[in-house]
């Protein structure tokens, strides 16, 4: 029991940092389209076209090959 919650901890941990880290780039997007466009450009337009974005890359690219690194 104790390594499930030790796993649960750590898989919400992991989301929330993600969710942080897209969170502080949906902001900074904002304000720089606002700022250079003067278009009203709101936080949760440029969080929903950050995830679209990565979404539509993982698509696009997804028949290249990756190149793994042997240490």
């Amino acid at each position: 029991m104790r390594t499930f919650l030790a796993g649960l901890a750590i898989v919400a941990v992991t989301i929330a940092l993600w969710f942080a880290g897209v969170s502080i780039t949906a902001w900074l997007v904002s304000t720089l389209v606002s700022f250079l466009f003067a278009v009203d450009f709101g936080f949760w337009q440029a969080f929903a076209a950050i995830l679209l974005l990565g979404v539509f890359s993982n698509i696009a690219f997804s028949g290249l090959r990756r190149n793994k690194t042997k240490e």
